[in-house]
This record gives structure tokens, C-alpha cells and sequence, in this order.
């Protein structure tokens, strides 16, 4: 039930293999268009900011016909969520699609255990993306 998840925007569809990591689609609406490469940043930066978070990548890439970003990060939690202050190392994979009016974002958490065999589901499910709407030319040329 997406309702029943915190992110920070409008769920759309939720998956878990277990009911602990998950893989979210959620729209974000900034109100004005974002960059794929400022987006990148400012989220790398709030993510070591308020959580400690450790980057493993960063790169503005191609996401279903459009130009996004995808962001790994490492930092405390529970697995399911990063708090900061957990016990088990958790990992999110990040990647953000700015649209000319909003964000189109999937988000796989996970323990960092699991990681590697649960970013083989979530680079599936990406490679099946094709995401409709428009984007700026300057974020088209978004590097």
C-alpha cells in the first residue's frame, strides 16, 4: 500500500521482496524545473548532511528517454530506513528523473547485505522505464 510509505513526495507504487527493503516510485513537485546535475549535488549533500551518508556513485545518466541522475548511498538505519543513528548499515539507490513540472524518483532501500543481489531487481525494473512527459532544454543538456 503506497500510502502507508514516508517519502518525501506523492507515492505512486511500492515493492518489497521481504518487508524490509523496498523499491518506491514517488513525484516530487518543486514547482519550478530542477537540473539532473543540481538535483545530483543537492541531494548528495543533504543526504551526508542529515544522515552521515556515505556516496558510493553519483552520475547524471539516460533514464527512460530522459536525463536523470543515480545516487548510491550508504548510512545507518534499520535496513529499511535510514535514520542516522541505526545499527544496521543501510543502503539507498537513487534515481531521479526532473520533469519540466516534477520529479519522477525510484528509491530502493536495503540493507547493505542484501544490496547486491536487490540492485539486480532494481536495475530490471529500470531498464523496462520509458517515462513520458517533457523536459527543458537545459535539462535535457544536463551533464
Amino acid at each position: 500500500d503506497p500510502t502507508k510509505m514516508t517519502v518525501g513526495g506523492d507515492p505512486c507504487c511500492v515493492w518489497t521482496p521481504d518487508n524490509i527493503a523496498t523499491i518506491v516510485a514517488f513525484v516530487q513537485r518543486p514547482g519550478k524545473p530542477l537540473k539532473p546535475k543540481v538535483l545530483l549535488e543537492q541531494s548528495a549533500q543533504a543526504l551526508q548532511s542529515a544522515f552521515g551518508a556515505e556516496v558510493k556513485t553519483k552520475e547524471v545518466m539516460d533514464i527512460g528517454g530522459m536525463k536523470g541522475f543515480s545516487l548510491v548511498v550508504t548510512a545507518p538505519g534499520n535496513g529499511a530506513a535510514i535514520d542516522g543513528k541505526g545499527n544496521v548499515s543501510t543502503t539507498q539507490h537513487w534515481v531521479a528523473v526532473p520533469r519540466d513540472k516534477d520529479v519522477v524518483i525510484f528509491l530502493m532501500t536495503t540493507p547493505d547485505a542484501n544490496f547486491a543481489q536487490n540492485e539486480q531487481v532494481f536495475q530490471s525494473l529500470l531498464s523496462t522505464l520509458k517515462i513520458s512527459g517533457t523536459q527543458t532544454p537545459d535539462q535535457q543538456a544536463s551533464m
